[in-house]
């Protein structure tokens, strides 16, 4: 069926790169849910502070969610958000300055 062995290792690569591909593509049509249909809240006050999270710009609120919600480091984020790290880094701070700010007017 192939010419030779490099003839076989490329048609893999290539097989492999394009269903790569069309997964990578995939991946934005992938179903979604709420945050509030992914997190259970036992507290009051986890009740206050998410109904405060989910007033944030969603720059700010998807990265908090995933850092302390789903336990997700700044690099796996920064994956998810199409970001880099250190712009992670950046919406967490700020994320947590305004979350701050806005429990404590309260």
């Amino acid at each position: 069926m192939f010419e030779s062995p490099e003839h076989q290792k490329a048609w893999f690569l290539r097989v492999t790169l394009n269903c790569c591909k069309k997964l990578w593509r995939g991946r934005r049509r992938w179903k979604t849910e709420p945050l509030e249909a992914a997190v259970s809240l036992a507290t009051p006050e986890e009740t206050e502070i998410f109904a405060e999270l989910s007033r944030l710009p969603e720059k700010y609120r998807v990265v908090l969610h995933l850092f302390y919600f789903e336990d997700m480091t700044t690099e796996e984020i920064a994956r998810v958000v199409e970001a880099s790290p250190g712009a992670v880094r950046t919406r967490l701070s700020r994320g947590r300055e305004l979350l701050k700010k806005r429990l404590q007017n309260d």
